[in-house]
């Protein structure tokens, strides 16, 4: 913990948020404290361990909300399209490096 009063309510901050996190998603491993990253099966782990911003703030990107149906499917086909240039996912790599630390 640190010393000085600053520094102290910030790290008391972080600690929170752990310690939260770990008595939501019932983890208690002694020796890591929030374990490895949340994967597709339990989407429930990773809401507690992100910052989002409340529903109501804007976000970047169309407001889907209002948009008819025909719109949804357009923008929901041109997915692949519009991502192939992205490079590929590597959590499952990361999640194989992180058990082989172990």
């Amino acid at each position: 913990m640190p010393a000085g009063p600053p520094a102290r309510r910030g790290w008391q901050h972080k600690v929170s948020a752990i310690a939260a996190y770990r008595e939501t998603c019932g983890y208690d491993h002694p020796g890591d404290p929030i374990g490895p990253e949340p994967s597709h099966h339990t989407p429930g782990q990773r809401a507690p361990g992100t910052r989002r911003s409340p529903p109501s703030a804007p976000v970047d990107g169309p407001d889907v909300r209002a948009m008819p149906d025909g719109r949804l499917w357009l923008i929901r086909g041109t997915h692949a399209a519009e991502t192939a240039w992205a490079p590929r996912h590597v959590g499952k790599d990361l999640r194989l490096v992180r058990l082989g630390a172990f």
